[in-house]
């Protein structure tokens, strides 16, 4: 359900891209005496398959995943699963056992996950019984709405919650139109912000910012965001897949209100939501536990809930949608019907 080559993608120009940097250990494994995917003869067994026992032909099931926790013992937060700041010996922050980044990067097709996270993603798949793939429906819709905004003009990019580099990131779709767009990539991930600094030195205008979607004015007065981000210009605010991650003691229409109102008109913003418009209360319930007792929390709206954090925003057509609906390229064939989504222009 969840291959690392998502088909019929093409056609977007944006393939599948793994990211990790080079002294960082192998995905999928990281057990002592584990063969690399990059070493010469090492097997290429894609990451929703079980293992299978040597010499036995039997397939044994994932290793059971715990709790991610914190640095500080603390267990991890929402909105990216929260983290701890020790870092390695090369500066770089210590891999969490279990990471939304890295499952959610391995459900649209980038090889970054650990053994662990592919376990949750192994559980998600089941759970999830899913028809489609929500993550590559979730991702497309990204890249058509960024694409559009590139083509009405808009020219930098606030994306929140931005995730580990994939294919279609934001800097490369936008720059097919806009080639001086300026993006800042947030995230309250450290595993994120250190790929994305390193992708960030090398195509200014863009700056990779440690801050975290609940705290919104945080965002909106760091200085690395406004070192790219003119808030007297369009902004193309980009909050898809992340709101999701917020748990349920956070207002959610509250934190996309602060950040809409400090967007000039002409700012345009991209957002996508589980929704509990098409799949059963069951199934939202059994990827709820799954994802709480991977360390993150989980909430679901509803397609009006959704539409009221598009309040004083003018939808571009086609609305409030399931992501797939949203100016597809092309018929889908299969529909996973999990993220609704639209854009909204600020008048």
């Amino acid at each position: 359900m969840f291959p690392h080559r998502p088909p019929g993608f093409s056609f977007l120009g944006y393939a599948p891209v793994p990211y990790r940097p080079k002294d960082w250990p192998s995905p999928v494994s990281e057990r002592a005496g584990h063969r690399s995917r990059a070493e010469p003869g090492s097997a290429r067994r894609p990451a929703h398959r079980a293992p299978r026992e040597r010499g036995t032909g039997q397939t044994r099931p994932p290793a059971p995943f715990k709790i991610c926790s914190r640095a500080d013992g603390r267990r991890n937060g929402a909105a990216g699963g929260g983290q701890g700041t020790s870092v390695n010996e090369a500066g770089r922050p210590k891999r969490r056992r279990i990471s939304s980044a890295r499952i959610y990067n391995e459900s649209i097709g980038a090889r970054s996950g650990t053994s662990a996270d592919l376990a949750v993603l192994g559980a998600l798949d089941e759970a999830m019984q899913l028809r489609g793939m929500p993550g590559v429906e979730n991702r497309s819709f990204l890249v058509r709405a960024v694409d559009y905004l590139a083509r009405q003009g808009v020219g930098q990019f606030l994306d929140i919650g931005v995730g580990l580099p994939a294919w279609g990131n934001v800097y490369q779709v936008a720059r097919r139109h806009r080639p001086d767009a300026a993006v800042a990539c947030v995230d309250h991930d450290l595993e994120v912000v250190a790929a994305w600094r390193e992708i960030a030195a090398e195509h200014e205008p863009m700056r990779s910012v440690y801050a975290d979607v609940r705290r919104p004015r945080e965002i909106l007065e760091h200085p690395e965001v406004r070192a790219v981000i003119d808030f007297d210009r369009p902004v193309g605010l980009l909050l898809t897949a992340v709101l999701h991650l917020v748990g349920v003691e956070h207002d959610q229409r509250k934190i996309v209100r602060t950040l809409t109102d400090a967007l000039p008109s002409g700012s345009h913003l991209v957002l996508s939501h589980v929704s509990d418009q098409r799949q059963p209360a069951e199934a939202f319930e059994r990827v709820r536990r799954i994802v709480e007792s991977a360390g993150s929390a989980f909430t679901v709206t509803s397609p009006g809930q959704v539409a009221e954090m598009f309040g004083g925003l003018e939808l571009v057509e086609p609305g409030l949608v399931m992501v797939e609906d949203w100016r597809p390229v092309r018929a889908t064939r299969r529909s996973a019907g999990w993220y609704i989504g639209g854009v909204g222009r600020k008048p």
